[in-house]
């Protein structure tokens, strides 16, 4: 290896002994860990990079770019590779076996990581080195691929190959889309889930609102059956009231009967006292007669009073009953007007919805459309994902045959010794002194010095076989291109891009007839087609859809229909004002009219004791005698008797008709109908809002709604349980292949680490037994019969089972090609006696593979038998 002007090296070229262990030390910032860096930025990075690691290692004291060359070996290919960044950029590879070859530039630059790729584990030969300044750990070797095929071979299977760990990875990928590292299933589950958990609460209040709509119904039956029974037994009620106020009338009339005979009654024993007082108090007669004549005015005039009254009130009477006479009219003319209204606000929403359906039908249309389009699309291509993988696997072929054919070919260097033009198949090329240009030979190569020399090279018939393969390569190519019916590569990846295209239009048109038509489309179609030729034979006696606007003509039948409503409610309001006024205008008439009865029987009453008086008084005028007088006087005792028995007569019937009874029936019957009549128009209004929901729940279109939530929650529950399977199919593999690699891992654990524990014995002694775990590192140490898990040992311990176990690792992987183990100042926790036995491991392993040691510290190293040590200085 050779670096000039990287960091701090000026020039330093460096040989490493091809097998055993090569110690390079040296004192501080002499560049030995620069020689690790330049590796990597060697292996890694193009010439053309400006990143801040090659800027790091550029000179600080002068303007050079950093140079790094190396020659090595890596499985059948050994090759000199140089690269120089920042100023005069330069990638050269000479790969000398197994067949000479010169690239330049990128080329050199991709062809040297195509070999390393290929012959070299570069991860493992990157995790097993130790790095000066890296925390004491071991090396990463869980599934490195050369170590994996070492450890197949070394235990006899094949277990582990890269195709497997590969299918593993997916497999794990696969897994942790789905559960999460302690195994819980991921937020996708939950997602879905809830998906179906919220459809369902909306499907259930869908349902809700449709059993509510069903009691609605079912009170609308009621309502009007409680209704049509409230008339009818208002109608009783009523025909109660008119029977008890006839026999309360009968009551009344008896009252005034006995108010009668009473007053006869009582005008006969006055007559009797006035007989017996005729003689001696005539005087009182005469003024007896006065005031019966003035009680009788009294009683006339109240009469005449009583007609005037009786007579405005039948006139107020009649104007009430025809005010109620119009105000039903209105109220019936308002009712009409109402529902007239009512039944245009439907027949529009009506063919509202029939446009709806009809444009829904539409869409069905264009959707299937696009469908049949997109399905002709694919159908027309015959290109797929796997068809292109095969046409890109065809070209890849022929490019590698091609590639072939030109590394069989001979091969020809120009090389300027001084600047020079030349002529190469007729392109001009200049050469600069020192610069040299390669040209491979095919068929037959010219070469011209203009005005100096001709060279014609011809390359014979070496490569007829290559040819052969790569023309067949080509062929093969081409004819998957003609077979995809497309022109290059290019053409044929843009068919696959348009038919995946013409795939996810399939897939769309579809879901869209899904949310269209259902999951069963042609289902669905029926039962569209069904409610179209229902929604037309509605609207059979209809008329033809209105013009103008459908929203704006039903918000207008809406307007009309709650203006009629409005007045239909205020004709009700009135006819209901206008009955209790009727009722009290009757019932004064009826008042007034018993009242006059009363009081013409008083007057009547009073004209006769004005009669009696007078004929008393002319009596006992005429019958001045005594004996007269006391026959008088007996006359009228006689009859103030007959008076009085008649006056018991007429109460004893009074008191058996229960004027009470009567009076509380009459009162309970008027009750009765004032209870009816307020039970009716609560269930009047109770039928006006149950209306209102009903026409509510009818726009809603609850029934196609939930319909709609059904097929969703069908769809999210296929969903989720297609997610379900994919995740517990997904868990199962997993799971498998897990156990399955766990298997082999044990099966393939066991080699590497009786080379371990081989070397661990030459540090350690007999006695010790070390243990491996999955990831194929240390986990534990057994010493004289104790065991320690590997992070409880000392720091010195675990720095020597670090290095064991990647020496143990080179070598294991040496017998197929191998890679060098590069340790960088290790085992500063060793002490005298472990460097003495570790040194014959270090040995032991240069028997197998190529160590490298970097040190400042000589003599850590010095028990290194048969080591190359290199001094820089």
């Amino acid at each position: 290896m050779r670096l000039q002007s990287f960091r701090g090296v000026e020039d330093r070229e460096i040989e490493f002994a091809p097998t055993g262990v090569t110690v390079i030390e040296g004192p501080n910032e002499v560049g030995k860990s620069t020689i690790a860096e330049a590796l990597d930025l060697l292996i890694d990075v193009p010439d053309s990079s400006g990143k801040q690691q090659i800027k790091d290692v550029k000179p600080v004291h002068r303007d050079a770019g950093p140079f790094v060359e190396l020659e090595a070996e890596s499985g059948e290919y050994r090759f000199r590779y140089r690269k120089r960044y920042l100023k005069d950029r330069l990638t050269e590879l000479e790969i000398l076996a197994p067949a000479p070859q010169n690239l330049t530039g990128a080329a050199a630059h991709e062809r040297a990581q195509e070999i390393l790729a290929r012959t070299a584990d570069l991860d493992l030969w990157r995790a097993l080195r130790l790095s000066q300044g890296d925390k004491i750990g071991q090396a990463s070797l869980d599934r490195r691929g050369s170590l994996a095929a070492a450890l197949d071979k070394a235990a006899g299977t094949v277990l582990t190959g890269e195709a497997e760990t590969t299918l593993f990875d997916a497999v794990k990928a696969e897994y942790d889309k789905y559960w999460t590292g302690g195994g819980a299933p991921k937020v996708g589950a939950a997602a879905a889930a809830k998906d179906v958990t919220d459809a369902q609460a909306a499907l259930a209040e869908v349902e809700g609102a449709l059993r509510k709509l069903d009691a609605d119904i079912v009170r609308f039956g009621e309502l009007q059956g409680l209704i049509a029974g409230a008339e009818e037994r208002g109608r009783d009620a009523d025909a109660s009231v008119t029977r008890h106020r006839a026999a309360w009338q009968r009551i009344v009339e008896l009252r005034q009967r006995l108010e009668t005979l009473d007053a006869q009654a009582g005008a006969a024993k006055l007559a009797a006292d006035g007989a017996a007082r005729a003689v001696t108090d005539r005087t009182a007669l005469l003024e007896a007669l006065a005031a019966a004549e003035k009680e009788a005015a009294e009683r006339q005039a109240k009469v005449t009073a009583g007609v005037a009254a009786l007579d405005t009130a039948r006139e107020r009477a009649s104007l009430a009953s025809a005010a109620l006479g119009q105000a039903r009219e209105v109220r019936d003319a308002a009712d009409a007007e109402a529902a007239r209204c009512q039944l245009a606000a439907q027949v529009l929403r009506a063919h509202q919805s029939l446009a709806g359906l009809l444009e829904r039908e539409g869409s069905v249309r264009e959707a299937r459309a696009g469908l049949a389009s997109a399905s002709a699309k694919v159908a027309s291509i015959k290109l797929d994902e796997a068809g292109l993988g095969r046409v890109r696997a065809a070209q890849l072929d022929a490019a590698k045959a091609r590639a072939v054919l030109d590394a069989a070919r001979p091969s020809v260097r120009l090389e300027g010794l001084s600047a020079v033009r030349v002529e190469v198949d007729g392109e001009s090329v200049a050469l600069r002194a020192g610069e040299s240009v390669d040209r491979s030979v095919e068929g037959e190569l010219s070469i011209v010095v203009p005005g100096q020399v001709a060279i014609r090279v011809a390359a014979g018939n070496g490569d007829d076989e290559a040819e052969r393969d790569a023309a067949a390569a080509e062929s093969a190519f081409a004819a998957l291109l003609r077979a995809a019916d497309a022109a290059d590569m290019g053409a044929a990846e843009a068919l696959v891009r348009d038919r995946a295209a013409a795939v996810a239009a399939q897939a769309e048109q579809t879901r869209r007839l899904t949310d269209l038509l259902g999951t069963d489309h042609e289902r669905g179609q029926k039962a569209l087609e069904a409610r179209i030729e229902q929604a037309r034979l509605q609207l059979a006696d209809a008329g033809p859809v209105p013009a103008g606007d459908l929203d704006t003509l039903i918000a207008s039948a809406d307007g009309a229909y709650t203006a009629a409503a409005t007045a239909a409610a205020s004709a009700r309001a009135a006819v209901e004002q206008a009955e209790p006024e009727e009722r009290a205008a009757s019932d004064r008439v009826t008042q007034l009219t018993g009242a006059l009865q009363g009081e013409k029987t008083l007057a009547e009453n009073a004209a006769e004791r004005a009669v009696a008086a007078t004929s008393l008084l002319a009596e006992a005028r005429a019958l001045a005698p005594d004996a007269a007088l006391v026959a008088a006087s007996a006359d009228a005792a006689r009859v103030a008797a007959d008076a009085g028995t008649a006056s018991a007569g007429a109460r004893a019937e009074l008191d058996a008709q229960g004027p009470e009874q009567v009076k509380a029936l009459l009162d309970n019957a008027e009750a009765v109908v004032t209870g009816l009549r307020s039970q009716l128009d609560a269930n009047r209004l109770e039928l006006a809002a149950v209306q209102a929901r009903l026409k509510d729940h009818g726009e809603e279109g609850l029934a196609e709604k939930r319909d709609e939530l059904a097929t969703r929650l069908a769809t999210l529950t296929r969903a989720k349980e297609a997610y379900d399977r994919a995740a517990r199919t997904r868990r199962v593999l997993y799971e498998a292949m897990r156990q399955a690699r766990d298997e082999a891992n044990r099966a393939y654990v066991g080699p590497l680490q009786q080379r371990v524990e081989a070397l661990a014995r030459i540090v350690f002694g007999p006695a010790v037994g070390v243990r491996l775990g999955e990831d194929l590192q240390v986990s534990e140490r057994t010493l004289d019969g104790r065991t320690l898990p590997f992070s409880q040992l000392s720091v010195g311990a675990r720095e020597q089972l670090a290095v064991i176990s990647r020496l143990a690792t080179g070598i294991l992987v040496a017998p197929e090609g191998g890679v060098p183990v590069i340790l960088d100042d290790a085992l500063g926790w060793s002490d005298p006696g472990r460097l003495e036995t570790m040194g014959a491991v270090l040995r032991t392993a240069g028997e197998a593979c190529q160590v490298i040691v970097l040190t400042c510290y000589p003599d850590r190293y010095a028990a290194v038998g048969g080591a190359t040590v290199r001094r820089l200085a």
